[in-house]
C-alpha cells in the first residue's frame, strides 16, 4: 500500500532536492576555496619571493614562494624541488613567513 502512494511526482522531487543537495555542497567548497585564496593573495606578508615554512598534510615545507593563484601555491625548496599547495590544503594549514628571498 505504501508504494502506491508514491508517485512519478514523489520520486522526481526526491531525485530534485539531492541534486540540488550536492550542488549547494560543491558550491559551498568552492567558494571557501576562493576565499582562503583570495585571504592567501591579499596577505601583505606573504610576497613572491617570501620564503616561508608551511605543514601540509603532515610535512613540513621549506622554500621560497615562487607564486599562487585561486587553485595553488607554487613553492620551490633550497635544492630547487617545486611544490604544488591546493588551496584546500592551505585552509587547513599554518603558513610561517621567514623572511625574504636574498637579492
Amino acid at each position: 500500500m505504501a508504494m502506491e502512494q508514491i508517485t512519478t511526482r514523489t520520486i522526481w522531487g526526491l531525485v530534485s532536492l539531492a541534486i540540488l543537495g550536492g550542488v549547494s555542497l560543491a558550491a559551498k567548497e568552492t567558494i571557501s576555496n576562493i576565499w582562503a585564496a583570495l585571504s592567501f593573495m591579499l596577505n601583505p606578508g606573504l610576497r613572491r619571493g617570501s620564503i616561508i615554512e608551511v605543514k601540509v598534510q603532515g610535512e613540513l615545507l621549506k622554500g621560497t614562494l615562487k607564486g599562487f593563484g585561486l587553485s595553488r601555491a607554487v613553492i620551490e625548496n633550497r635544492e630547487g624541488n617545486t611544490h604544488l599547495i591546493l588551496v584546500s590544503d592551505i585552509k587547513k594549514a599554518t603558513i610561517k613567513v621567514i623572511g625574504n628571498k636574498p637579492g
